[in-house]
């Protein structure tokens, strides 16, 4: 009897661990195929999970307002606890729409910049593709696209629904950006309102490219389709250029936008002028904030 209560407790002690380590959510996430980076997994991180039920975990915690995304985040940074990383794993399922993911990318940016790494390939290796992604400011001066673009601040699951919004919103701290003119430029293009002029400027210095992800085998460029299986026109976009511009084509599921960005990380370079960053220096770019952009006469995408 003494050593069956014991297994028991043991039973409920690692059924705990699992839920709140994360691996309970792992088995309802089907995770894309193809990353050509690796995370040490053992390293300090946060930890994004997002299933095929479109539940939203922190750390093992689940998440049912967007705007619990960010604040989990700077909670986790701030005094007394004092964890801030500079890595975020995400494991998201390969059949959502890439808007989610989108979406998830938008809410760490307003409290966080970093390296992004979106787990592939399973759960006992370390393969990954990594990003990095700038803080930005419009989302610090109440200018926030997403509110608009992506509709209520709930996460609707596709098995409940959880009602009104009465979560409240916290004023979002700022970011430390650091010194690198990418990610400066990164944290000043989303403040079109404010740095129009000097996104002009320097896109006028900078060689810069743009493209839209249509499906994992193409994608457009310069008003033309181009299959990523014409490696010579891609290389010379990836060699040529400080800056890429990446749009995703609305409705385009993870697992094909994860393919897509596979082909074009896989030609990516360290350049000394771009520090600890791989060249060109990579900003997707809603295509709702398109629109923000042309009304400034940015024009990007053709």
């Amino acid at each position: 009897m003494f050593f069956n209560i014991i297994k028991n407790n043991f039973t409920v002690i690692t059924i705990i661990f699992l839920v709140f380590s994360g691996y309970g959510q792992m088995k309802d996430i089907d995770l894309p195929i193809g990353g050509v980076d690796t995370i040490n997994l053992s390293e300090i991180h946060y930890a994004i999970h997002y299933t095929k039920n479109q539940e939203l975990y922190f750390n093992g915690q689940r998440l049912r307002f967007w705007d619990q995304l960010p604040n989990a985040i700077r909670a986790e940074k701030r005094y007394p606890k004092g964890n801030a990383v500079s890595n975020i794993i995400i494991y998201a399922d390969k059949g959502l729409e890439y808007a989610y993911i989108e979406r998830i990318r938008h809410e760490i940016g307003k409290v966080w910049s970093g390296y992004l790494h979106f787990k592939s390939d399973g759960y006992e290796n370390s393969n990954c593709l990594t990003f990095y992604i700038s803080g930005s400011a419009m989302y610090n001066k109440g200018y926030d696209l997403t509110n608009w673009y992506y509709g209520p601040k709930i996460i609707y699951t596709t098995k409940e629904y959880i009602g009104e919004d009465k979560m409240p919103t916290l004023e979002a701290s700022s970011p430390m950006i650091p010194v690198f003119w990418q990610h400066n430029f990164s944290d000043e293009f989303f403040d079109i309102h404010n740095y129009s002029k000097r996104i002009k400027k320097i896109l006028e210095g900078e060689n810069d490219a743009s493209i839209t992800i249509k499906t994992d085998s193409l994608y457009t460029f310069n008003n033309e389709y181009v299959k990523f299986s014409d490696t010579t026109t891609l290389t010379k976009i990836i060699d040529n250029n400080d800056i890429l511009f990446v749009k995703t084509r609305v409705g385009l599921s993870y697992e094909k936008h994860f393919k897509a960005m596979t082909k074009i990380q896989e030609r990516r370079k360290h350049n000394k002028e771009h520090g600890v960053l791989r060249k060109p220096f990579i900003i997707e770019v809603p295509f709702i904030y398109e629109e923000e952009l042309v009304k400034k006469e940015i024009k990007l995408f053709n």
